[in-house]
């Protein structure tokens, strides 16, 4: 990563990891339940094990992005240059949380379902600042109560 970093492509191996974790998410995802998309019908008559490895391939994908997040703030947001990453992170959340409540109820699953969630969070929340470090989506609390006392 340090390498590719100083030849100035980090963010574009980024890119082209999650481009693919999210395109097989993209793929996969229409099988896990609560989901509900036109083409799920279809898959209504599906073999169960063909379900099943797509549910459980939809997961695995949701979690290297998060992996892949996880590996890449070190760098900042040098590795996440390209907008299409909170896409990726959103998108992984959403299928991690829809795993975790339908499909598994193993507490360690549960808990690093949390962990990617919390990480895919952060990575939304710093690409949401500014250059003064400030998201300009969400309010200060301090500012909040100050305009409560007036």
């Amino acid at each position: 990563m340090y390498t590719h970093r100083d030849q100035h492509n980090l963010g574009s191996v980024f890119f082209l990891h999650l481009l693919y974790d999210a395109a097989v998410c993209d793929l996969t995802r229409i099988a896990l339940p609560g989901f509900a998309f036109p083409l799920a019908n279809a898959f209504h008559d599906a073999p169960v094990d063909f379900l099943s490895q797509c549910q459980r391939r939809s997961w695995f994908h949701a979690n290297r992005i998060s992996t892949l997040i996880r590996k890449g703030r070190a760098h900042g947001r040098l590795a996440f240059d390209d907008p299409f990453v909170g896409d990726a992170a959103f998108e992984s959340a959403k299928i991690q949380i829809v795993f975790a409540a339908t499909m598994s109820s193993n507490p360690d699953f549960i808990r690093t379902t949390a962990d990617n969630i919390r990480t895919n969070i952060e990575l939304l929340d710093m690409l949401s600042q500014n250059e003064a470090g400030l998201n300009p989506y969400v309010r200060c609390r301090s500012s909040h109560s100050h305009n409560a006392e007036h």
